[in-house]
Order: C-alpha cells, then sequence, then structure tokens
C-alpha cells in the first residue's frame, strides 16, 4: 500500500510541474507588416560536408560566377512589400508586391501556410531529387500523376497543388523566409532558385554525389504587428 500511494505522489508531482511549464501561445491576429530584411551568409556544401573555408569558399564564388548572394551589411527597404491580415480564424487577407487576395490560413506547429484557393498546375519534364528535396515545406495540397507528353514518346510528371506562403512564428513577430541555390552535377550542369518562399532542408546533402557542389543563401523579412 504504502508503494501505491508512492505511485500515485510521484504521479501528481509530475503533472504539476508539467503544467507549470506550460506556456500560453501567442495568438496572431491582426494585421502584420514587412519592417526589415535579414541577411544570413552563404553556406557550401559538398558530399562530404560543409565547407567553412572562407577562401575556400571566395574562390568557389568568383570562380563560377555566383552573382545571386547579397551582403550581410545590405539595406534593402521592404517596408510595407508584404502586409498580412487575419481577418477570420481562418482567412487571411495577403497583400504581396500591391497584389491583394485572400487565402485560407492554417496554423502547423510554428508555421503559418497561407493556402491560394485555386488550384494550379505544373508539367515538370525532368526529375530533380535535389529540387524535390532541398525545399522544407510544401503544399498542403499537392499531387504528383504520370501525364502523356503531347508529341508522345516522353512521360513527364504532372503536379496539382494550390500554392501557399509560409510564414515563420517567432514570439510575436511572423517570418517570411527565402531561400536561394545553385546546385553544380559533377561540372555538367547547374541547377538554380532564387529567393523562394522557404526553407533549407539539410536532408537534401544525403542526395549529392561525388564532385556535386551547393551553395545557398538564406534571407528573411520580417513582419511586426501594425
Amino acid at each position: 500500500m504504502k508503494k501505491y500511494y508512492n505511485n500515485i505522489s510521484i504521479l501528481t508531482t509530475l503533472l504539476i510541474f508539467l503544467c507549470s511549464c506550460e506556456k500560453e501561445s501567442y495568438v496572431y491576429d491582426g494585421t502584420y507588416y514587412a519592417t526589415s530584411f535579414q541577411v544570413k551568409k552563404e553556406r557550401l556544401f559538398t558530399k562530404s560536408g560543409e565547407i567553412y573555408s572562407q577562401i575556400f569558399i571566395d574562390n568557389y564564388i568568383k570562380n563560377n560566377n555566383i552573382d545571386f548572394l547579397i551582403s550581410q551589411d545590405s539595406i534593402i527597404n521592404v517596408d510595407g512589400n508584404i502586409k498580412v491580415e487575419f481577418s477570420h480564424e481562418s482567412k487571411a487577407q495577403v497583400t504581396m508586391n500591391e497584389k491583394l487576395e485572400t487565402r485560407d490560413s492554417y496554423r502547423k506547429g510554428m508555421y503559418f501556410y497561407l493556402e491560394s484557393e485555386d488550384t494550379s498546375y505544373r508539367v515538370n519534364y525532368e526529375y530533380s531529387y535535389i529540387q524535390e528535396n532541398i525545399m522544407l515545406n510544401f503544399p498542403l495540397y499537392i499531387k504528383h500523376d504520370s501525364a502523356p507528353f503531347p508529341n508522345g514518346g516522353f512521360w513527364p510528371v504532372l503536379t496539382t497543388f494550390k500554392h501557399c506562403y509560409y510564414l515563420k512564428t517567432n514570439e510575436n513577430t511572423l517570418e517570411y523566409p527565402m531561400l536561394s541555390y545553385r546546385i553544380n552535377i559533377s561540372d555538367e550542369y547547374s541547377e538554380s532558385n532564387f529567393y523562394a518562399n522557404n526553407e533549407f532542408n539539410r536532408d537534401v546533402l544525403s542526395y549529392l554525389k561525388m564532385n556535386d557542389t551547393l551553395i545557398i543563401q538564406e534571407t528573411k523579412i520580417v513582419l511586426e504587428k501594425e
């Protein structure tokens, strides 16, 4: 009996501790405006991992004509470029470069997914493991199908999706993350994407092969409540 009561006492203490550690979640409502632009340092990867030598990175940038990088001390005015108004529990009015649209709003963990009401389609003429896995976030609605190429003889993949803007929560502000990258595939060809609204997925490094190189830069726009 003494052991039974001891177990109850331990359980009660644990529950009290867990409850005391709970932090009330910040409620995002009202209107948020873009106020600042922040830049992270470029990063270079190979199959062996990340390269930390700045001399090596600088030479790589020069030799490969990498021209999309932004200096960390750059001052970029983004005031008013993005405005998000949470007008309803599941809706948001989004103004992006003076274009206003209503989007469905879903919160998942630390992210808001602002989903378009319209369905989009994309035909992928080639499948790239890098492009498919380098992004951390994906649309909430996305579907891949095989489809015949109009001229025959080639079967691309048809992707059906609803475009999402991704916003990351950070205390009482929101962040609009962006990812730019260029990958050189064994010195044969390259793939690039600049200022995509997304974050870097480090798992993509497992797809790098010998002589592949990947350079990225992450930036973000901070939105503050009006």
